[in-house]
C-alpha cells in the first residue's frame, strides 16, 4: 500500500469510517482482525488526503457529531426507561468500553495531529476545553460529548436513584452492588483525562455532594431513633456497627477521596452532636470498670481532638485517684510493717497499679501516646506521694530498700530479680528525686559490699547497667567506684597474704579480709557513735596491715570502721561448735570470756570502751533470743553491778547462724541524715549551677536564671524556688554576682 498522500472522495470515505465507529460504539457486529487492521489506514488517508481541503479538521468534528447523535439517542431511551440505573449501567459500560476502541481507531489523528497542536492552555493544565476546536483526542472528546450532552442532563434523576439504593441499603436492604457502584464510577471516569486539580470536578459537583447531604440527613434522624430506645452503651454499639457499614459502603462506591468526608458527616450526626449525653457517662464507665465501653467511646472519640482530650483527662484523675487510694492504704498500716516488708507492698502495689493501667491502654486503647503520657503523668503524682505529716515523699527511700530486698541473698530466682529489678527500674523513672534514690541506694549497696551480702555480682552489674540507661552515667559515676574498690581491695587481700608470709607471721585467723574504701565514693561514716576497743589478736593483724599499706603506698591514711566490721567466730566451750558470724563489738565482749567466766558491765565497759548504754544492747542481743550469755543483776535495770556470765548450757539448732544487732540497723536518725546530705548536696549543686550560667552570660534576669537552673536541675531533682533564691544571695554574699545598679531583678556576673 503506498503511502504517498492521494486525492480522496471525503463522502465515500467517512461513510466507512461512520460505520466503524458504529460498529464499536455499539458492539453490534463483531469486527475480524484483518478488517480491524485495515480500518486503520481510513482515517490515515483522511488525514493525509491530497488537495487543498484539510479533512482532518472535517474528519474531527463529523465524528463529534456522530458520537453526540449516538449519545443524544442513549439519553431519549433513558428517559423512557423504567429501570434507569440498570439501563443506564449498560449503556454506560457499552459507550466507555467503545470509546477507547474508537481511541485507538483514531491513533493515527491523535498522534500526528491533535496532540502536536495542543497548546499550552488545554484542559490537561486547568483550563476548558475549547469545544470548537479539535485539540482533544478522539477518547477524551467522546467522555466529554457523555458528560455534556447526557451526564449533566440527567444527572439529577440518576443521582437520586442512587441515593434511594443507598438508603435502601443503609436500613437493611440488599441491592446490586456492581449496579450502584458502576453508575457513580462513571462520574469519576468522564473527567479522567483531565489535569489532577479537575480530575474529580464532576464526581464532586454532582455525586459527592448529593452523598454527603443525605449521609447527614439520615444519620440525624437514626441517632434521635437510637437514642430514645438504646442506652449509652448499646448506643456506642450500634454507632460503631454503623460508621463501620458506612466505611464499607464508601470504599464499594465512592471514590476514595470521599471515604473520610462521608465518615466525618456520619460521626458529626452520630457522634458529636450528642457528645455532651456521651461524655456524661464516662466517670461511670471507669469507676464500674466497663472496659468495652471505654474502648468504644475510645473508637468514636479519637478522630475528634475537643472529644478526646476531655475522656483523656477523666482517664488521668481515674488513674492518679485509684493509684493514691492504694498507696495511702498501705502508708496507713506502715506502722504494723518493717521497713523491708513496707518497700516490697509499696514498691508492688505501684507496679500492679501500672501493669494493670498499661495493659488496659494496650488492649483498649490502641496504645494511644496521648494515654500513655497521661499515665506517666499521673504516675509522677502517685509515686511521689507525700507524707500527711513529714511532707516528704518516701518514695526514693522505700524503692531503694526493695532493690536492696532483692539483691541481697535470698531463694528468688535470677530470672525473676531480673525482671522485678527492671520494673523497679519503671518505677524510679517517675519519682521526682533521683538524687535521694540514689543516696539510699548507694547506702544499701555499701552495706551488701562490705558484708558481702549481694546474691551475686552478675545481678549488682546488672542493676547497674539499667540505672546508667534510666538517668545517665553521672548517676552512677559513684556506684561505679565503689565496685572498683571492691575489686582493688581483693587484689591488696591477696598481696597482703604474701607479706604475712613473708613476715613469717601466725595466720591462724586467716582467711582476714579487709575493704580499703575510697572516702568520697562510699557513703559512710568515719566517725561512728558507738567505739570499741578490738581484741588483741585482731588488733595485731590491723598494725600488720597497716604497716603493709604504709609501704605500698606514700601519704595515705587509713581510718578503721569497725562498726562494719563482722566476722565469723568458733566457740568450742559448749556441747556442740558453733560457728556465729557477729559484729565487732558483739566480739569484742564475748573474747573477754575466753578468760574470765563472769564480769561485770563496768568492767566491760572499761575493757572494751563500749558506753553502758551500747554495751546493754550489745549483751541483749546475746541474751535475749539466742542465750548465749546470760545477765543476773541486783536490779530490774542493766546497772554497771550486772553480772554477765557465758550459758553453759547453751544450745541452738543451727551449727553456723548469724547474731543481729540493734545499734548496726538502720535508725530514722540516719535515715535524716541522708536526707540532710542530699538537700546539701542540692544547695551546693545549685550555686553551682548558677555560677556556671552567669559566667556564660555575664547578666540576667532573675526569672530567666531561675528557668535556666530548673532545665539543668531536669533528671536530678525538682528544684524548690525559695532554694534557688537563697542560693543566689549566698552567691551575692560571697561576691560572686551582684544586682544591677539600675534594677534589682537583673544579676550581673563578678569576674
Amino acid at each position: 500500500m503506498s503511502l504517498k498522500p492521494k486525492v480522496v472522495n471525503f463522502d465515500e470515505k467517512w461513510k466507512e469510517v461512520s460505520r466503524v465507529v458504529n460498529i464499536l460504539m455499539n458492539n453490534s457486529e463483531h469486527l475480524s482482525r484483518a478488517d480491524w487492521l485495515d480500518s486503520f489506514s481510513l482515517v490515515y488517508t483522511l488525514c493525509t488526503a491530497a488537495g487543498n481541503e484539510t479533512l482532518f479538521e472535517r474528519t474531527y468534528f463529523q465524528t463529534k457529531i456522530l458520537l453526540e447523535n449516538h449519545v443524544d439517542k442513549i439519553k431519549e431511551e433513558l428517559i423512557k426507561a423504567n429501570d434507569k440505573l440498570c439501563m443506564y449501567q449498560d449503556k454506560w459500560d457499552k459507550f466507555y468500553r467503545g470509546s477507547q476502541y474508537v481511541n485507538q481507531f483514531y491513533t493515527y489523528m491523535n498522534k500526528q495531529h491533535i496532540q502536536p497542536n495542543r497548546s499550552n492552555t488545554d484542559a490537561r493544565y486547568g483550563i476548558e476545553y475549547n469545544r470548537e476546536k479539535p485539540n482533544k483526542e478522539i477518547g477524551e472528546m467522546a467522555l466529554d460529548v457523555w458528560r455534556y450532552r447526557l451526564l449533566e442532563p440527567i444527572s439529577s434523576d440518576i443521582i437520586g436513584l442512587v441515593m434511594e439504593k443507598i438508603k435502601n441499603e443503609r436500613e437493611g436492604n440488599m441491592q446490586r452492588e456492581s449496579m450502584i457502584r458502576d453508575v457513580i464510577q462513571s462520574f469519576v471516569l468522564v473527567d479522567s483525562y483531565m489535569s489532577e486539580k479537575f480530575q474529580l470536578q464532576t464526581y464532586q459537583s454532582h455525586v459527592e455532594k448529593r452523598y454527603l447531604e443525605d449521609t447527614e440527613e439520615f444519620y440525624r434522624e437514626d441517632a434521635q431513633k437510637l437514642l430514645s430506645s438504646h442506652s449509652c452503651s448499646e448506643y456506642m454499639v450500634v454507632v460503631l456497627e454503623r460508621l463501620s457499614d458506612e466505611q464499607r459502603r464508601c470504599q464499594k462506591y465512592l471514590h476514595k477521596s470521599s471515604v473520610g468526608l462521608v465518615l466525618d458527616r456520619c460521626s458529626s450526626q452520630m457522634v458529636k452532636a450528642h457528645l455532651s449525653f456521651l461524655q456524661s457517662e464516662v466517670n461511670d464507665i471507669l469507676k464500674s470498670e466497663r472496659w468495652s465501653d471505654l474502648r468504644n467511646m475510645y473508637k468514636l472519640f479519637k478522630s475528634d481532638k475537643s472529644a478526646i482530650e476531655p475522656l483523656n483527662e477523666s482517664f488521668y484523675q481515674f488513674v492518679k485517684e485509684r493509684g493514691l487510694d492504694e498507696l495511702k492504704t498501705l502508708l496507713q498500716s506502715a506502722n504494723d510493717q518493717n521497713d523491708t516488708t513496707l518497700a516490697k507492698n509499696f514498691v508492688e502495689a505501684v507496679l500492679k497499679v501500672h501493669c494493670h493501667f498499661t495493659s488496659l491502654i494496650k488492649d483498649y486503647l490502641d496504645s494511644d501516646q496521648l494515654f500513655s503520657s497521661s499515665l506517666d503523668k499521673a504516675f509522677m503524682v502517685i509515686v511521689n506521694l507525700k507524707d500527711d505529716s513529714s511532707k516528704t515523699s518516701r518514695s526514693s527511700e522505700l524503692l531503694a530498700k526493695y532493690c536492696d530486698f532483692l539483691l541481697k541473698k535470698n531463694k528468688i530466682s535470677e530470672s525473676e530479680i531480673d525482671e522485678k529489678l527492671a520494673m523497679a527500674v519503671t518505677v524510679l523513672k517517675y519519682i521526682e528525686e533521683p538524687d535521694m534514690f540514689q543516696k539510699f541506694y548507694q547506702r544499701n549497696l555499701a552495706r551488701r559490699l562490705i558484708q558481702n551480702l549481694s546474691i551475686s555480682m552478675d545481678s549488682e552489674e546488672s542493676m547497674i547497667k539499667q540505672l546508667k540507661n534510666a538517668c545517665g552515667f553521672e548517676f552512677i559515676n559513684k556506684l561505679n567506684r565503689m565496685f572498683t574498690d571492691i575489686g582493688i581491695s581483693s587484689g591488696l587481700n591477696q598481696s597482703f597474704s604474701e607479706y604475712l608470709t613473708e613476715k613469717k607471721q601466725n595466720t591462724s585467723l586467716t582467711p582476714f579480709h579487709i575493704h580499703v574504701l575510697s572516702a568520697g565514693f562510699w557513703p559512710l561514716n568515719q566517725t561512728p557513735a558507738i567505739t570499741v576497743r578490738i581484741p588483741e589478736d585482731i588488733q595485731r593483724f590491723v598494725n600488720l596491715f597497716k604497716e603493709f599499706y604504709d609501704q605500698k603506698f606514700n601519704g595515705r591514711r587509713l581510718f578503721w570502721l569497725h562498726h562494719l566490721c563482722s566476722g565469723d567466730i568458733t566457740m568450742r566451750g559448749f556441747k556442740k561448735t558453733y560457728i556465729v558470724n557477729m559484729s565487732t563489738y558483739q566480739f569484742a565482749v564475748l573474747s573477754l570470756f575466753n578468760r574470765n567466766s563472769a564480769l561485770t558491765a563496768g568492767e566491760i565497759c572499761l575493757a572494751t570502751d563500749i558506753s553502758h548504754e551500747n554495751l546493754a544492747k550489745v549483751v541483749e542481743s546475746m541474751s535475749s533470743s539466742v542465750k548465749m550469755l546470760s545477765v543476773s543483776s541486783p536490779e530490774e535495770q542493766f546497772t554497771e553491778a550486772s553480772v554477765v556470765r557465758v550459758n553453759e548450757d547453751f544450745s541452738n539448732k543451727l551449727v553456723k547462724f548469724k547474731l543481729s544487732l540493734a545499734i548496726q540497723r538502720e535508725t530514722e536518725k540516719e535515715i535524716q541524715q541522708a536526707r540532710s546530705s542530699v538537700e546539701e548536696d542540692r544547695r551546693m549543686f545549685l550555686q553551682a549551677a548558677i555560677v556556671r550560667i552567669m559566667k556564660s552570660r555575664k547578666t540576667m534576669k532573675h526569672n530567666e536564671l531561675v528557668q535556666e537552673v530548673v532545665k539543668q536541675s531536669a533528671g536530678r531533682f525538682q528544684p524548690n524556688f525559695a532554694n534557688i533564691k537563697r542560693a543566689i544571695e549566698g552567691l551575692i554574699e560571697k561576691a560572686y554576682l551582684e544586682r544591677n545598679s539600675s534594677t534589682t531583678e537583673v544579676y550581673e556576673y563578678v569576674a
